[in-house]
């Protein structure tokens, strides 16, 4: 099993995907997730990271789709 998350700064459902990804790691999934950079509180839960620029929240949606492209075509 393995969970693919995208995950941005603090907002109201960061602790939720934290639940989340806790919940994987206990079943022994694999977690790969594209993160705001400097977010280091998720990285011991974490078994690949995409590290993503810090923007504007109107302009993640394209940051983010580079690399989930980058991800699909790996």
């Amino acid at each position: 099993m393995s969970l693919r998350v995208i995950t941005t700064e603090e907002d109201f459902i960061y602790n939720k995907i934290v639940s989340n990804i806790e919940e994987i790691k206990v079943r022994k999934g694999k977690v790969i997730t594209i993160i705001t950079e400097g977010d280091d509180k998720l990285k011991e839960y974490l078994d690949e990271i995409i590290y993503v620029p810090k923007t504007l929240d109107i302009l993640s949606p394209i940051i983010n789709t580079i690399q989930l492209s980058y991800l699909c075509s790996s």
